[in-house]
């Protein structure tokens, strides 16, 4: 899948974890699509033509949403998964398997 942080390997260039890959593979499509409409918005008022979502920003925001939103669905899906750990008696902690360290 196209993972940002796989493809960048993002983990060696600063110190992250598993919240600020979600947060950013998250964010990243929201802070696109918007900065698309908000072009786009701006390009049809200084035309003085009717908002219409067939502009080229659009057009390439929602491309990118189509090969990307495969991995943002996997990071999102990933955050449910627990590993259980026995503790001893009669005790268990669960960890995400993500990031044990959460």
């Amino acid at each position: 899948s196209l993972d940002l942080f796989n493809i960048f390997h993002l983990d060696c260039a600063a110190d992250t974890d598993w919240s600020h890959k979600l947060i950013a593979t998250t964010m990243v499509p929201i802070g696109l699509v918007t900065i698309a409409l908000t072009c786009q918005a701006g390009y049809a008022a200084a035309l003085g033509k009717p908002f219409t979502l067939d502009g080229t920003p659009v057009k390439y925001a929602f491309e990118y949403l189509f090969f990307f939103l495969p991995a943002l669905s996997k990071t999102i899906s990933s955050s449910f998964t627990c590993t259980t750990f026995d503790e001893g008696e009669d005790f268990a902690v669960q960890y995400m398997t993500a990031d044990l360290g959460i």
